[in-house]
């Protein structure tokens, strides 16, 4: 996650996108980036899972992500998260 180049936290309207490290429910974790929604109480509004190839890497929305980790969803939540500033 160090490699993006993208900010740790970015505010835009009334959202707060982060970086984060997502834990699943069977304990795997995943880096990713959350959108938080400040005008409900910061609730989550979207998962994007981080891909990455060498220098390369993609956000992936978790409702897309979710068909390739090929676990059951209860595999994957309730998700515990942490982001990597504040």
């Amino acid at each position: 996650m160090d490699k993006s180049s993208n900010e740790s936290i970015e505010a835009e309207n009334d959202t707060i996108t982060a970086k984060a490290v997502l834990e699943a429910s069977d304990g795997i974790y995943y880096p990713s980036f959350l959108t938080l929604d400040m005008n409900n109480n910061g609730q989550l509004a979207g998962a994007y899972l981080i891909v990455g190839e060498e220098d390369q890497f993609s956000l992936i929305p978790y409702e897309i992500a979710k068909e390739f980790i090929r676990k059951p969803e209860n595999d994957l939540i309730p998700f515990k998260y942490r982001t990597l500033e504040g």
